[in-house]
């Protein structure tokens, strides 16, 4: 058994086994795998439709569900979901492959690569219910570059889009640039909103652990207001925490005092560095997905959200509380990162600042006046742009499981009932 560990070990070796065992699985109608990265947390639009269907299944026609993650699973995670029925799959081994290759549907947040799918399948649906909003270029809208790196991701890029059946989309805008940057067909791109939007309802049910999680950021609050500031990663380049310095760490620590406030610091999963010289747990905290697995619990608590270049202020927008942009490196981002698919001037919804010390001014003029926004009409018109029609009058959640799971899938009359040999 060791033997077969360490070969498989290998991700040629996985994909190897996988184009094997997709050849002699038969696919089984009514197994649903969620699947997401392994360095990101289950999460986001993954978990919240995934405990949607696990939540319903006494309502709704047999289902199998299962969560694969290559990687580590939060144990208060990995117990709440197999408390609903759902089958925890933590790390690659032979049965967690098994199961997501019998599966009719594969249901992604990132990449059809996190699932191992050696190829399109009859009888099986890939949907990805991509993690965010397209506001700096993503997958094909990237900028090619003339090196093997760039190609063999441009090709990687190319065949995903072969696989999936079906992608998800915040509003009709970002409909159009979804098809764009997956190369899908324009059919295939759905409007549903973002599932995660649901979590920022006051009264959407939390599961038991992030109800536990909520509650444990309300204590660390207490009474005071909650600024976030949530960077995204950069590809090359410092750290956007690189520009937390001791005379930046010391003024944020003063302002809390001075009005009341908590500094909560959430990185981008992808970010290295450690929040051990940064937060001291009662002014400054850390807000990272260690310890809050999901975004929402922090936004729905926030007073005001700091933000670059990360979509994550599409979500907040649903609040009509103030988002400042922190931008130092706005020229180096539009010529050496990923770049933008609009003018981040004119979508913005707040200003932009290029420093911390222009940051923690207008921070602190947001208290005096209770956080109060002075540009509500730059937040409607980015609501109008990147939110449902329905400005979340609906359920997103609601709304893609009406789209992808309670209309019947034509193709699943085609898919096996036997599993073969396949190991439970």
């Amino acid at each position: 058994m060791r033997f077969i560990d360490k070969m498989i070990a290998r991700r040629r070796t996985r994909l190897w086994l996988a184009r094997l065992l997709d050849r002699l699985l038969p696919v089984r109608s009514h197994r649903v795998v969620f699947v997401t990265r392994p360095n990101v947390a289950i999460a986001g639009n993954l978990r919240i439709v995934l405990d949607a269907l696990a939540d319903a299944a006494g309502g709704m026609p047999r289902r199998e569900l299962a969560v694969f993650k290559d990687g580590p699973i939060a144990p208060e995670t990995a117990t709440a979901l197999a408390e609903k029925g759902v089958k925890v799959f933590e790390r690659f081994s032979l049965g967690a492959l098994c199961f997501v290759l019998s599966s009719a549907t594969v249901v992604l947040s990132h990449s059809a690569r996190d699932a191992f799918l050696p190829g399109r399948r009859r009888g099986r649906r890939v949907i990805n219910v991509w993690h965010g909003v397209a506001l700096k270029r993503i997958e094909l809208l990237m900028e090619p570059r003339d090196d093997a790196q760039s190609r063999a991701r441009r090709s990687l890029m190319a065949r995903n889009a072969r696989l999936y059946d079906a992608l998800i989309a915040s509003s009709p805008v970002d409909r159009v640039v979804n098809a764009q940057a997956f190369g899908l067909p324009f059919e295939k791109v759905h409007v549903t909103g973002l599932p995660r939007f649901d979590y920022l309802r006051t009264d959407w049910p939390l599961p038991r652990d992030l109800r536990r999680q909520a509650d444990a950021l309300d204590s660390i609050v207490g009474g005071r207001r909650l600024v976030l500031y949530a960077p995204t990663f950069r590809e090359t380049g410092n750290s956007p925490l690189d520009w937390m310095n001791d005379a930046c760490i010391a003024s944020i620590r003063a302002l809390c005092r001075r009005m009341g406030l908590v500094f909560g610091l959430r990185p981008h999963p992808y970010e290295k560095r450690s929040l051990d010289t940064l937060c001291d747990g009662v002014d400054i905290i850390d807000a990272s997905a260690m310890r809050f697995a999901e975004a929402a619990l922090l936004l729905r608590r926030a007073d005001a959200l700091i933000v670059d270049y990360s979509s994550i202020w599409v979500d907040f927008l649903a609040t009509r509380k103030p988002i400042l942009g922190l931008v130092p490196d706005y020229d180096r981002y539009c010529s050496e990162e990923r770049g933008f698919v609009y003018t981040q001037e004119s979508i913005f919804p707040g200003p932009l600042h290029r420093d911390w010390q222009a940051v923690l001014a207008d921070l602190e003029r947001l208290a005096r006046v209770n956080f109060e926004p002075s540009d509500a009409h730059r937040l409607d018109a980015a609501a109008g742009l990147f939110l449902p029609p329905d400005r979340l009058a609906a359920s997103c959640t609601q709304r893609c499981i009406s789209v992808f799971f309670d209309k019947p899938d034509p193709r699943a009359a085609h898919a096996s009932v036997r599993l073969g040999g396949a190991r439970q």
